[in-house]
């Protein structure tokens, strides 16, 4: 069983297209198409339905896919475990990290650990919460920080505190000239902006959800996969949508931060190995302590800090 033919068909699968998955995998779409027929060759039969556009699998197909997208994960599993194995004490700390966290603390979190390990190189990845996972399952981080609670029996969880939501509005919105808090009701109207990307589930999943509950429809919903686009459309009055309070540090022209009536959290979640027990995630997780013990001295406005798997985006009566 080649792992390189599943790794491309897997792609094919989860992108609709060959040339997507091309472009993704850095090759051309012959060869592509070649391992894929090789694939269905080895396996007996067709596992695409090319006619279908986008692409999907056919009955087998499926099947094969999910055990392709299991074997891989053990594949990338094991040699995780073997690069942790061989390098338990190597001077890297590699740290995913959500694009949605703004928050000063986590600034403050990364100063203190390289003041108490001056000789460690931080890398920081930018991934969200489920990819997170995947990547500290494949060893290829350390440490993940995210804004969901994320079900994985081999991962703990710690929540280090709850941020309050804020409205962000196009200046021009008279609901942003009215000097006073936003109730969520209002983005019954209008577009409502989530930034996601094509792991799920994702805060906007979240977000999505509340509103739900609260009976909060938005006319229209646009999904872009960063929150810097976000803003580009907000600013240019195309949309409105709710960010953490610690969003409020990136300044654009042309954007509005304003309170929400409602109070609405999202936490603030640190991830890793349940196994590992590294010496610099150790100190790592020292240097967390004592930021939060610090925030929680200073009351901050836009953090509510809880203990350990403390509630999602749970509302409280205002």
């Amino acid at each position: 069983m080649d792992l390189r033919r599943l790794k491309y068909f897997v792609t094919v699968v989860e992108l609709g297209s060959f040339s997507k998955a091309a472009a993704l995998l850095c090759i051309s779409q012959p060869p592509l198409s070649q391992r894929i027929q090789e694939l269905e060759h080895e396996m007996g039969g067709l596992l695409i339905d090319r006619r279908s556009r986008p692409l999907k699998t056919t009955v087998a197909g499926e099947l094969i896919y999910q055990q392709a997208r299991e074997i891989l994960q053990r594949a990338e599993r094991m040699q995780g475990y073997a690069q942790r194995m061989f390098n338990q004490e190597d001077n890297v700390i590699k740290i995913g990290f959500v694009s949605a966290n703004f928050h000063a603390h986590l600034a403050s979190v990364v100063r203190r650990f390289m003041q108490m390990c001056p000789d460690v190189e931080v890398q920081i990845v930018e991934m969200n919460s489920v990819q997170q996972v995947e990547a500290l399952r494949a060893g290829h981080i350390d440490v993940g920080i995210g804004r969901i609670n994320v079900i994985a029996d081999d991962i703990e969880q710690t929540t280090l505190y709850q941020e309050q939501l804020i409205a962000v509005l196009p200046q021009t919105n008279p609901l942003a000239q009215r000097g006073c808090a936003v109730p969520l009701a209002a983005f019954s109207e209008g577009r409502f902006i989530v930034y996601t990307n094509q792991k799920r589930p994702s805060l906007a999943d979240e977000l999505l959800a509340r509103l739900t509950s609260l009976e909060v429809k938005p006319q229209r919903i646009i999904e872009v996969e960063q929150y810097d686009s976000a803003l580009l459309l907000i600013a240019s009055g195309y949309g409105m949508t709710v960010a953490p309070a610690s969003a409020r540090l990136i300044s654009m022209p042309g954007i509005a931060y304003v309170p929400l009536i409602e109070t609405l959290t999202v936490p603030m979640v640190v991830f890793h190995r349940q196994e590992s027990r590294s010496r610099l995630l150790q100190q790592f997780f020292t240097a967390l302590d004592e930021v939060r013990i610090g925030a929680a001295h200073a009351n901050t406005e836009s953090a509510t800090l809880v203990g350990n798997h403390g509630p999602v985006m749970q509302p409280t009566d205002s």
